[in-house]
């Protein structure tokens, strides 16, 4: 709400608001505006303008010209939350490029400390330099507010310092600095760098090739273009990125996501990953490490590589490959091929009804060492039975040639002659039996193969 009554000027020529909700036109001049207490919206207009919105949650608008948007230009010991300055001031003495402290005494001599609020800022078009609250008052003490910047067109430095922050870019080739808290950083079009810093930060640098900087925490990254670069240390949490192209995750990141409609691959590290696809046909890749990969919709391709690693197919006639190690294979929804490659693997059958998991392929499958596993309460759904989880009892089991239930529990039917593996809830009765899979080359199979849970 406007209230332009209480709008003063002092002996400097500045206008100074009240504790009310106001609005502050700068006009085309150099101006000096400070909003004092309420909920500011301030509009510095043309020139070089100093701008403090003092407490409350404000609105600031810097308009053209290399502006000093703040809220921590203390007068009169008010308190205020934000710092924001144009590059490009100058004081009587110095010429403002980074120094808190400075900048404070450059806009008035009067003491006082920085407040908190969560507020809003837009830097407009220039090339502008912006600060949120940095969590610290003046006097050391204080805690960070959550802001919402805007540099708007041009090649800003927008900083969110303390707190859960929103920098948003916009045009030009930005630099954001989320600071400690977890912080949202939106670089937009044109080659930006995005340094998340401490807390888990989201960073999407927008357009064009940007360098993502996610520092401590759990981050995630938005990939776009080949040309955006991440770089992530060491021991630094479990990072995310998320990707609209084909994308091999570098140094130190943990976890791919695959976004979009296109059918692009995701390729992992040494590190042990989690690869998720989208919905069309994806071919992941685990590499090295224990990895876990997710086809979701589609035709997908898995390899997991070497490492314990844990595919799931999902919807779509997918192939999975385990690579060398103990892997776990699931090909979910749709006639699937499963290859655990060397190593003691364990071929899932876990859908909540056994019938809706296709009819899969299971190739390279060796008795004594691979696993056939089932969903222990999908079983006792269907069957209405009480098993218990581990190996299945041999009086629930018949396999040989042309193998057929005998009597009403024995439920897994095993062909030695064409490798068909069926289930059938009511073993003899008229219910019928349910072909899950075929594997390939007939091998010889046991009571021990079968394993519920």
């Amino acid at each position: 709400m406007s209230n332009k009554s209480n709008q003063k000027k002092d002996d400097n020529g500045r206008k100074n608001g009240n504790a009310v909700n106001e609005t502050l036109n700068g006009g085309i001049s150099d101006d000096q505006l400070f909003g004092g207490n309420g909920h500011d919206s301030i509009f510095g207009g043309a020139g070089k303008d100093v701008i403090s919105g003092g407490n409350g949650q404000d609105k600031i608008y810097g308009g053209e010209g290399d502006d000093i948007i703040g809220m921590s230009f203390p007068k009169n010991g008010e308190n205020s939350d934000d710092i924001i300055y144009g590059d490009g001031w100058n004081s009587s003495d110095d010429k403002q490029s980074g120094d808190t402290s400075k900048i404070a005494s450059a806009v008035t001599a009067d003491g006082g400390n920085t407040g908190i609020g969560n507020d809003t800022i837009n830097g407009g078009n220039g090339k502008d330099t912006i600060y949120g609250d940095n969590g610290t008052n003046l006097d050391g003490s204080g805690v960070g507010g959550n802001d919402i910047i805007y540099g708007g067109n041009g090649k800003d430095v927008i900083y969110g310092e303390g707190g859960d922050d929103q920098l948003y870019g916009d045009e030009g080739n930005d630099q954001l600095y989320g600071g400690s808290g977890n912080d949202q950083l939106y670089g937009g079009a044109g080659s930006d760098q995005l340094y998340g810093g401490d807390g888990n930060d989201r960073l999407d640098g927008g357009k064009g090739p940007d360098k993502l900087y996610g520092g401590a925490g759990d981050d995630t990254y938005i990939v776009d273009t080949s040309g955006d670069k991440i770089t992530e240390a060491g021991n630094a949490g479990i990072d995310t990125v998320e990707s609209s192209i084909s994308y091999l995750l570098g140094n130190n990141l943990e976890n791919l996501t695959l976004n979009g409609k296109k059918a692009i691959k995701g390729t992992g590290n040494e590190l042990n990953n989690i690869l998720t696809g989208n919905a069309a046909a994806n071919t992941l890749s685990g590499n090295n490490g224990d990895d876990t990969l997710y086809g979701e919709a589609g035709n997908d391709r898995l390899y997991g590589g070497d490492g314990a690693d844990t595919l799931y197919g999902g919807a779509g006639k997918d192939r999975l490959y385990g690579g060398d190690g103990a892997d776990t294979l699931y090909g979910g929804a749709g006639n699937d091929t499963l290859n655990g490659g060397n190593g003691a693997d364990t071929f899932l059958f876990s859908g909540l009804t056994l019938e809706t998991d296709g009819t899969d392929t299971i190739e390279s499958f060796l008795s004594g060492t691979d696993t056939l596993q089932f969903s222990l309460a999908a079983v006792n759904l269907a069957t209405g039975a009480a098993l218990s989880a581990g190996p299945v009892a041999a009086g629930n089991i018949v396999i040989g040639a042309s193998a057929a239930a005998a009597d009403d529990n024995d439920y897994f039917l095993y062909d030695t002659s064409t490798g068909r593996l069926s289930f059938d809830a009511d073993g003899n009765g008229g219910g019928g039996a349910v072909q899950l899979a075929t594997l390939v080359g007939t091998p010889i199979t046991t009571d021990a193969d079968f394993v519920l849970a």
